[in-house]
């Protein structure tokens, strides 16, 4: 087991560029993250490409209500070779981004091996049954996890901090709900897929 005094200090870095409106005539508050991506089109690895990025895109919307911005909403555009896509984060109470902030850093220091194969994918391909409650959820996800172990080769891991993540195994399949209700069950509350910025329109357009 660990030791108290040897807990390891817990690091949440945001990742997308945040710009807060100052043209007259913006909204007061109206914040805006751009995050820049590589997918293309609406295939289903493209799409859950997106999902990922505006979940990063929530991460640094908790850490700025965390540090005092709470209650501000968010627009987030993502920009791809084939255009930007937009959808925005209600605000969050400060208290509650705090809360949600401390509980990932806490799980992370608790678990005694967190080298578990559970892909975000496999979350974000079973959003409706986990809005829903599905009662069959928890099998649901073991077999996304798969999916994305086979027909996706990994994911997003294959390029984590986890060496071979792929080839470890999956969290026990009673465990997968609770997992998934402490890590994301606020951000997912909270996001909307992104959609395609009306044609012609590019980030100048979207910002302004």
């Amino acid at each position: 087991h660990r030791e108290a005094a040897a807990s390891p200090l817990v690091t949440i870095e945001g990742s997308t560029r945040t710009f807060l409106r100052s043209e007259p005539g913006a909204p007061p508050g109206d914040v805006v993250s751009i995050v820049s991506g590589t997918a293309v089109g609406e295939g289903e690895r493209a799409r859950l490409a997106r999902g990922r990025q505006v979940l990063d895109a929530y991460v640094d919307h908790a850490l700025l209500a965390a540090g005092g911005q709470e209650r501000l909403s968010r627009r987030v555009v993502l920009l791809a070779p084939d255009g930007a896509y937009e959808t925005s984060l209600p605000g969050i109470a400060r208290e509650q981004a705090s809360r949600w902030l401390r509980g990932l850093a806490d799980e992370i220091r608790a678990t005694e091996d967190p080298g578990w194969f559970f892909p975000v994918e496999a979350v974000l391909m079973e959003l409706e049954p986990l809005r829903k409650g599905d009662p069959r959820l928890a099998e649901k996800l073991s077999k996304a996890i798969e999916r994305v172990r086979t027909k996706l080769e990994g994911g997003a891991s294959r390029y984590g901090p986890l060496r071979d993540a792929v080839l470890r195994d999956a969290p026990e399949t009673r465990d997968l709900v609770a997992i998934v209700a402490r890590r994301h069950a606020l951000p997912l509350a909270a996001v909307r897929p992104a959609v395609r910025a009306s044609r012609g329109e590019d980030a100048r357009g979207l910002l302004r």
